[in-house]
């Protein structure tokens, strides 16, 4: 397990699209005009032209669909507290192509994503708090390469799930840190995932994770510092094995400042694997592993370039196990380039499957003008299946071209273009065309 930190990144706003990344997020100009708590809003308009909306092997045709959104924030922050609600939802008109002797389907339904989340965070002269909670509704009758990552940097599955049905996702976390000022810090973490569907199936499956950690760091020296952390994570899923996975993890290691702009830390622990499942209407044990592992991590930060990277092999699985993953930021003149590659395993797949995730992401903005802007961005993965070597690997490719502008402080457009790729038994492609607009507004009290 690697050292618990809290980070804090600067979010610059550019267009609709950020504005909408997050539920209820607050516009960074308008949030500058209020020093007490803001409410704030934004509704927007987005319509689509899909090639293949639900990126099927043989396309039925053209789909057309209109999202009206409304994105609800409220924010209070002061210098040692922080507080915020975020609802982001909306209704979709959607003219879907439909191969049968009805012609084409017209329908109404809720916007694909909603969310609502909550946050609070508290810092004391020698300790700090986080918590946060979410819940996410999404229509899993087709998807986007849409990965999130966790707070470890673990994404989701890419399943290609089909049928008629509603993704429920319910998160929540909290992160405690003791003692920040002294030679001797403490810190502590959990989070817990539970993920059920409207309309189970082989393929869509509840599941719920569970894991939690605590760290001590020491300071030897004003530049280096030793490191014993300790995890545990609990996995069930309801499938046809009821699944159950047990994960435990202890580490020690050294991190290291070699400059003002470079560190590095390694380790290495010793990590105890259990799974359990229902075979033949008995409870056995289908996995016992216990082995080494070892880790490293690099976080490099200048003027020209921002560069972070983890490193984990653990051989308390029937395979060895390497994951992590490399990201870095250059900033150009007007501009920023980013990109991320990255490798993780994970038991929370639809079909209650672990899975093994390989992919990269690489991300360009550029402004224009002051108030206009370009944004191009692909991301591309591959998924294994680890306990079904006979289930077929997942490819899937999403690459998007946007121009922004901003006509006020307020109020934004975008209009793109995307492409969509997914091979699997078979292969599957989609363009689409879009245009968004969206307006703001914010309030303080």
């Amino acid at each position: 397990m690697r050292p618990f930190r809290l980070h804090r990144q600067p979010i610059r706003v550019t267009g609709l699209t950020s504005l909408l990344l997050a539920a209820g997020a607050v516009p960074a100009t308008l949030a500058q005009e209020f020093t007490g708590p803001v409410l704030s809003a934004t509704i927007s308009q987005r319509f689509e032209v899909d090639s293949n909306y639900r990126l099927d092997s043989d396309s039925p045709g053209t789909s057309y669909f209109g999202d009206t959104r409304l994105a609800l924030g409220y924010n209070r922050m002061t210098t040692t507290q922080s507080f915020s609600l975020g609802l982001n939802t909306g209704l979709r008109a959607l003219w879907e192509a439909d191969d049968d002797e009805n012609g084409d389907d017209f329908e109404f339904e809720v916007a694909s994503p909603t969310t609502a989340s909550l946050g609070y965070s508290q810092e004391w002269a020698d300790a700090a708090l986080s918590t946060s909670a979410r819940y996410r509704q999404s229509r899993v009758d087709f998807d986007q390469l849409e990965i999130e990552f966790d707070d470890f940097g673990v994404p989701d599955s890419i399943n290609q799930i089909s049928g008629n049905t509603t993704e429920r996702r319910y998160d929540g976390s909290v992160q405690l840190q003791l003692a920040t000022d002294a030679p001797s810090s403490y810190s502590f973490s959990l989070s817990a995932t539970h993920v059920d569907y409207s309309d189970t199936s082989d393929d869509r499956v509840a599941r719920t994770t569970v894991s939690g950690g605590a760290t001590w760091s020491l300071a030897l020296t004003p530049v280096m510092s030793s490191v014993v952390s300790a995890s545990y994570m609990r996995y069930e899923a309801d499938d046809d094995e009821d699944t159950e996975l047990n994960v435990a993890e202890l580490d020690v290691g050294l991190n290291y400042a070699m400059t003002q702009y470079l560190s590095v830390g390694a380790g290495f622990g010793y990590a105890d694997r259990r799974r359990d499942e229902t075979i033949g209407g008995e409870r056995v044990r289908t996995e016992d592993e216990q082995g080494p592992t070892l880790w490293g991590t690099v976080n490099y930060a200048f003027e020209d370039i921002s560069l972070s990277g983890n490193l984990r092999i653990s051989d308390a699985a029937p395979d060895t196990q390497i994951s992590g993953s490399l990201q870095a930021t250059y900033p150009l003149p007007r501009g920023s380039l980013n990109g991320r590659v990255f490798q993780s395993y994970s038991g929370g797949s639809s079909s209650g499957d672990e899975v093994r995730l390989t992919g990269a992401s690489l991300g360009l903005t550029r402004d224009l003008t002051s108030i206009s802007r370009v944004g191009f961005g692909v991301q591309m993965a591959l998924q294994e299946n680890q306990d079904d070597p006979s289930d077929p690997d997942v490819h899937r490719l999403d690459a998007t071209a946007t121009y922004s502008h901003d006509f006020s402080e307020v109020l934004s457009a975008d209009i793109g273009y995307r492409f969509r790729y997914r091979e699997e038994d078979d292969t599957a492609r989609s363009h689409s065309v879009f245009f968004s607009i969206g307006r703001s507004f914010a309030t303080g009290f």
